[in-house]
């Protein structure tokens, strides 16, 4: 007797988050849920890989009160929202998280982990590495945007080396969790 999955016939899916750049557009008034961005993301596929990759500072003991807070308040939201879920394997490092991704992208092509890399951040450092992934036959997919911020956080060079790009913009009513605003923050039902 043969049992299929309802996962079976899904594309498999891999999705790799810089989560700087997306705390970054909470400077925008946009604070994105990291699990509605994953379902965004993964809709009628499968993530087979979902890493969030998040670079801290630890602040130097000297700075001010309101630095720290900040960098608290962001630690605790990376905890109560990417870490708590487990929906995401999450790597932070006091360092640049930009080399883990781009070594993670070169390891699901040579271990042919995924048939799509969905790569959520404009840099211009993952531009080789798409190159090195579409020619070795997996799709690329970058995430970012070009309506939410004058210039755009996407480089184009890594725009024109993907087989789609995702406009995070158009998706704003499904991937926000509030708007923040000097007020304070407002939820999104």
């Amino acid at each position: 007797m043969v049992v299929y999955s309802r996962w079976q016939n899904l594309e498999k899916i891999a999705v790799l988050v810089d989560g700087a750049q997306i705390l970054s557009f909470k400077n925008l008034g946009k604070l994105i849920d990291p699990k509605r961005l994953l379902h965004v993301l993964t809709e009628g596929r499968k993530a087979v890989i979902a890493r969030w990759y998040q670079k801290v500072i630890i602040p130097d003991p000297r700075a001010s009160l309101e630095v720290k807070n900040h960098i608290i308040s962001m630690i605790t939201w990376i905890v109560d929202h990417v870490v708590a879920d487990n929906f995401y394997d999450v790597k932070i490092s006091r360092k640049d998280t930009d080399s883990y991704m781009v070594a993670d992208i070169y390891e699901i092509v040579h271990e042919k982990l995924a048939e799509t890399i969905v790569i959520v951040s404009g840099d211009g450092v993952f531009t080789k590495p798409a190159r090195f992934a579409r020619r070795s036959g997996i799709k690329v997919e970058v995430a970012s945007t070009k309506k939410w911020m004058h210039p755009p956080p996407l480089a184009k060079s890594l725009e024109q080396e993907c087989d789609r790009f995702i406009e995070l913009a158009d998706f704003e009513d499904k991937i926000l969790v509030a708007r923040a605003t000097e007020e304070g923050i407002s939820e999104i039902k």
